[in-house]
């Protein structure tokens, strides 16, 4: 956008476009959330529009003092224009840096429970996989010192307490080796029946891959 405000071959409607694509829709998005009583992810989107905004002004910054566009007085001159630009620019530059570091942590914590709940989705659905059993919903809450898992399971077979010990057995398995700092896990399972009924009161079928494939929709 900055670009296109100086140069004769854009159009400066990349300005609008700039805006529309990196203000508005986290802007919207929190407001809509804080509205909702979300202020935790309000407060996410908040922090990626002022992100933005940071990025963008300091970018257009750089781009116009690149082009030549550049104000200097007699004490810019006894040292590097770069240093005089760095200078200037110095609380965006710290702010965008501080953000930057704290968006990667936030993400790499994002990331790394994301990969939990895989792990643990994976391990329930290969303990059901030849048992004529899906799973279909999971819940992830920290209550009392344990990291709960609410799973929801469909199926012609009705899971029994030992099935929960066995999943929480590998899973808790994969958190010492992956997760060690992880509180401790406690499965749940909530178990809904499905039976096959045909026109024909004889015909007593199973679920096959298909139904399997269904029930997971």
């Amino acid at each position: 956008g900055a670009y296109a405000m100086v140069s004769p071959h854009l159009s400066v409607a990349v300005v609008g476009v700039a805006v529309a694509t990196a203000l508005v829709p986290p802007l919207a998005a929190s407001g809509i959330l804080f509205a909702n009583g979300e202020t935790t992810l309000g407060f996410g989107a908040a922090l990626l529009a002022l992100t933005n905004i940071i990025a963008i002004q300091f970018t257009n910054a750089m781009v116009l003092w690149f082009l030549g566009f550049r104000r200097l007085v007699d004490d810019d001159y006894k040292s590097s224009t770069y240093l005089t630009f760095f200078r200037r620019n110095a609380i965006a530059l710290l702010l965008l840096v501080g953000l930057g570091i704290y968006l990667s942590i936030n993400l790499n914590v994002s990331a790394k429970q994301q990969t939990f709940e895989n792990n643990v989705k994976d391990a329930i659905n290969s303990h059901f996989i030849d048992k004529g059993n899906v799973l279909t919903n999971t819940q992830f809450e920290k209550v009392g010192g344990y990291q709960t898992v609410r799973a929801v399971i469909r199926g012609e077979n009705s899971p029994t307490s030992s099935d929960v010990q066995k999943i929480e057995a590998v899973i808790t398995q994969d958190m010492a080796d992956n997760f060690p700092d992880y509180l401790p896990i406690k499965l749940q399972l909530r178990y809904l029946p499905v039976k096959i009924i045909e026109s024909d009161p004889l015909i007593q079928n199973q679920l096959d891959e298909t139904d399997a494939a269904i029930l997971t929709k």
